[in-house]
């Protein structure tokens, strides 16, 4: 059984769950505190009716809005009706507008809750007598994707499982104003994902999140999880050499030994990796240096589209083979290795050039925007604050400008407060990113 560790870094600002598998970073999971989070369910009152858009603006609440794409299956909401949506996707970056669905769902570890369905689809891997006996136990009043964690003798698990979700379903359809009624946990998300296939152990940088796991972990005792607090001095992203890493993926060219690189280049839709191969290759070996050179760097290329998390067309410039069985071994290589992406990704087979094309779908921005963010700058600050604070440094100095100082003070004042020590701060109009300063007063 795989053993997996999920590193929990969080602040006022953002949630970051890093994935560490064989003290390989595998996944970078990311959640801005301060926007809507994905399968959260609202009561949404529309706004604005676009034909021309194929959706709908709507209100979440306060200044929130989300667009609602049409659903052929269900009627055109109109204007000032309130309709129930669940986020289907949010954007790292605050501001940006949220994507709704009026399609709910509701998670559990061993089925989904589909309320607005009536049929009950079964993983693959379950009996006749399994079905006859879920059906029995659950009902089929509501649709309900048994999922295929699901093992007979879990029968009791998944009775009290369509419980809960159906009365969770019965509260969230009561709700008559505006807003919030659901909030989805992405940490709740993450550890149903990895508790399929694997022994997960979790270690929170913060006794609150460690409480927030452990609240998890009580709807499913069943499940092959241990969570600790992290209590080393060191930095934790140091401690697992997570930081390395996150070095690595901010950077266009990604030294891989003496003999190759890789070099990204990066937008919203489109990304291009050039594979650089600084090796002698003889002519009567050329085609078979290049496969296996090939067969060794594809496995970090895609390592390096989930920490990055590409998205869109992604065309990866390997060494140019002709071989047919090469090709193939490689496209099925690479299949594999996208198996365990959440995200939807599509091994599309080579270009008329030769070059190597995935198409892989959008959750979330990538990581080098979410890194320029204003939002992920604060709480690196908080994290760096934290462990200055942890090796007993006293004088410390925030320098940056007037709004930026406030949105800190503002979203971050529990946490700044919780940290016991004298912060100055200094107000520099001309400062793009907050900064710390270590020393004199």
């Amino acid at each position: 059984m795989n053993n997996t560790k999920l590193i929990i870094n969080s602040s006022s600002f953002y949630l970051s769950v890093f994935s560490i598998k064989n003290n390989i970073l595998q996944n970078i999971f990311y959640q801005n505190q301060n926007s809507p989070k994905v399968n959260s369910i609202y009561l949404a009152r529309v706004d604005k009716v676009m034909e021309s858009l194929g959706g709908s603006f709507v209100n979440l609440g306060g200044k929130q809005e989300a667009f609602l794409k049409f659903n052929k299956n269900q009627n055109k909401p109109k204007i000032g009706e309130k309709i129930l949506v669940q986020v289907v996707k949010t954007e790292t970056i605050p501001n940006k507008k949220a994507v709704v669905s009026q399609d709910i769902t509701l998670r559990g570890a061993l089925l989904v809750l589909k309320p607005l369905s009536k049929n009950i689809i079964f993983s693959k891997k379950l009996t006749d007598d399994d079905k006859q006996k879920i059906v029995a136990s659950i009902g089929n009043s509501l649709g309900f994707i048994i999922r295929s964690l699901y093992k007979h003798n879990y029968l009791e698990d998944l009775k009290t499982e369509s419980y809960r979700l159906k009365n969770l379903w019965e509260n969230i359809k009561s709700q008559k104003e505006v807003g919030l009624v659901y909030e989805a946990s992405l940490l709740e998300n993450i550890i149903l994902d990895y508790a399929k296939n694997s022994s997960v152990e979790i270690i929170a940088d913060t006794i609150e999140q460690h409480k927030q796991v452990q609240n998890v972990l009580n709807n499913y005792k069943f499940l092959e999880v241990n969570s600790k607090v992290y209590t080393e001095k060191e930095d934790i992203l140091d401690f697992y050499d997570i930081r390395e890493s996150l070095m690595d993926i901010q950077s266009t060219n990604l030294q891989l030994g003496d003999s190759f690189n890789l070099v990204f280049f990066e937008s919203d839709s489109f990304n291009y990796i050039d594979v650089n191969f600084a090796g002698e290759i003889s002519f009567n070996s050329k085609e078979e240096v290049a496969y296996k050179t090939n067969m060794e760097i594809l496995p970090i290329a895609v390592n390096q589209i989930l920490l990055r998390n590409l998205s869109g067309q992604i065309l990866i410039d390997v060494l140019k083979i002709t071989n047919k069985q090469y090709r193939n071994n490689l496209l099925d290589r690479c299949k594999k290795l996208l198996s365990t992406d959440e995200n939807k990704a599509t091994v599309l087979g080579f270009s008329n050039l030769g070059l190597l094309e995935i198409s892989r779908q959008k959750t979330q921005d990538s990581f080098k925007l979410i890194s320029k963010s204003l939002d992920y700058q604060l709480h690196l600050l908080i994290i760096k604050l934290r462990s200055l604070v942890a090796s007993n440094s006293e004088k410390l100095t925030i320098v940056a400008s007037s709004k930026h100082l406030d949105k800190l003070k503002t979203v971050a004042n529990k946490e700044l407060s919780e940290l016991n020590i004298y912060i100055n701060y200094e107000i520099n109009e001309s400062c793009k990113i907050p900064e710390l300063r270590l020393g004199e007063i």
